[in-house]
């Protein structure tokens, strides 16, 4: 058998090294974004006497909601790899994938907003239109958790997202995708001002981050397809 020339070796891991940290690290990644999004909204910019690094604190805490972009974006990534291995090709698996992501939501989302019904004497209505993001849709996104119902949309877009990602992808439009999502976005809330109720736009203007992530799934995958492809020529 041939041995693989090292720099080829080298070159193929470099290739795949940028998105295998991303895989390997997702789970931590999502965490420090939660963590940065809890900061923002809770935490207070720390008093610090050097003026430079006191500037740099608050900056920080005033973009922490970038922590749900970020967020986002490692969601659309790992949700492109899910249905790689499991494609949702019809009405039965479309309800599966639904079923599965829905079951891993509520697992923490459920319990959470009980306690909250609870303390707070919710009626049963409010319970279950909260749950199922409705009442913040309908009266406000920020009326409870507004995060919910944008991933509720989100789960229930993704394998049209799956599918847009693909076909785009096999063309040269890959190279400016995100761009040009970001700027249909944008131009959709320009367009929509008088009919769109304002609050909206928190929850619309996230969507183009959840395609990036999908984007640099699509991408990962073809890295690793073209680096298997180069492993097996190097070692022929």
């Amino acid at each position: 058998m041939r041995t693989i020339d090292p720099e080829v070796q080298t070159g193929i891991s470099a290739d795949k090294d940028i998105f295998g940290k991303i895989s390997i690290s997702r789970t931590e990644i999502m965490g420090l974004a939660a963590i940065w999004i809890y900061y923002f909204h809770v935490g207070r910019p720390l008093s610090c006497h050097a003026p430079l690094l006191g500037a740099a604190v608050w900056y920080l805490h005033r973009i922490g909601f970038i922590g749900v972009d970020i967020f986002l974006i490692i969601s659309g990534y790992g949700l492109y790899h899910s249905m790689s291995r499991r494609p949702v090709t019809d009405l039965h698996t479309y309800a599966d994938f639904l079923k599965r992501r829905l079951a891993r939501l509520w697992k923490a989302y459920i319990p959470v907003t009980l306690l909250f019904a609870v303390k707070d004497r919710w009626p049963v209505g409010v319970l279950i239109l909260r749950i199922l993001g409705i009442n913040q849709l309908i009266k406000g996104i920020y009326d409870y958790l507004w995060f919910i119902p944008c991933i509720y949309i989100l789960y229930i877009l993704a394998p049209l997202i799956f599918k847009l990602v693909n076909k785009i992808c096999a063309t040269r439009l890959r190279y400016i995708f995100p761009a040009v999502i970001c700027a249909l976005v944008y131009i959709f809330c320009i367009v929509t001002v008088p009919y769109v109720r304002s609050d909206l736009y928190g929850l619309i203007t996230r969507i183009p981050a959840f395609f990036t992530g999908m984007f640099f799934a699509q991408l990962s995958m073809k890295c690793e397809t073209e680096c298997e492809t180069k492993r097996a020529h190097a070692a022929a």
